[in-house]
């Protein structure tokens, strides 16, 4: 039985570079046809509570997010959840419960699925009302292709 797959892009659309992880996803849903049934994409706010039901029957999950960075705008980072605690630092939310929280409380709870990825795009622009940062694009573009290969 094949693995049930699900990749999540988190981020809002109107908050300039924050709409990275929902980029990703959808340029990754333009390809959906190169996979098959068993892998979901979800483009998600990020609110907590949620992502728990969106991944609680998923064996495997990508999550996909831009994280705060003064410095190194554009750099790509993976992190392995199930070994890995995501930066204080990078978790910039304004929900009750941010990933970082989910991710906690899913170990808590004995319910984040067998591997859980997390690619972050380093960013600093979430103005309310600001473009994509220039310097983002790529690493967009680099993110989906190394998605594509680990989905294929």
């Amino acid at each position: 039985m094949a693995q049930r797959i699900v990749v999540i892009g988190i981020g809002n659309e109107f908050r300039g570079d924050d709409i990275a992880g929902l980029l990703v996803v959808k340029k990754l849903k333009e390809s959906s046809s190169l996979f098959g049934s068993n892998i979901t994409f979800y483009e998600h706010n990020g609110e907590g509570t949620a992502l728990l039901e969106l991944w609680q029957s998923a064996d495997i999950v990508f999550l996909v997010d831009a994280v705060y960075s003064q410095n190194q705008v554009g750099k790509l980072y993976k992190l392995d959840l199930k070994l890995e605690n995501l930066p204080q630092e990078w978790v910039f939310s304004t929900h009750a419960i941010n990933i970082r929280e989910a991710i906690e409380l899913g170990k808590i709870l004995n319910q984040l699925p067998q591997k859980i990825i997390f690619y972050g795009i380093a960013a600093n622009n979430f103005t309310l009302g600001a473009s994509l940062s220039n310097s983002i694009y790529q690493t967009i573009e680099t993110t989906v292709e190394q998605l594509l290969q680990e989905l294929s």
